[in-house]
């Protein structure tokens, strides 16, 4: 199973329901969220509110904790590279799933310092 693929069709379920209302984002659609995201070295300071309040979210909501995996797992792939095992793919990307439901949210570069957790744990 690859979970990375796992991920994208459980963004995809939850992205067609469209943006739930009680999570005041930022953001006018999922879409734009997880761009926003992503964009992290243009946009630090967007990235960063974004990441904070779906991880806060994904504390009670699992949907938003999808979200924010979906956003990051391009990220998590780059750091990890070609030569690692659909093992130790999976273990990373659980990995990033503990890290933003239970890190610290404050400071800057949050998406960046999540992965960097999920990679060296």
């Amino acid at each position: 199973m690859n979970l990375f693929r796992h991920i994208e069709a459980d963004y995809r379920r939850i992205a067609r329901d469209g943006l739930p209302d009680q999570w005041r984002i930022d953001a006018a659609t999922l879409d734009d969220a997880v761009e926003a995201i992503r964009d992290h070295r243009q946009n630090q300071e967007r990235s960063d509110d974004l990441t904070r309040r779906l991880a806060t979210i994904a504390r009670t909501d699992q949907r938003a904790a999808v979200v924010v995996l979906y956003a990051l797992a391009p990220l998590l792939g780059a750091r990890l590279g070609r030569a690692v095992t659909a093992e130790y793919r999976t273990d990373a990307l659980t990995e990033l799933a503990m890290v933003i439901l239970d890190s610290p949210l404050d400071g800057p570069r949050l998406a960046h310092r999540f992965v960097n957790r999920a990679h060296t744990r």
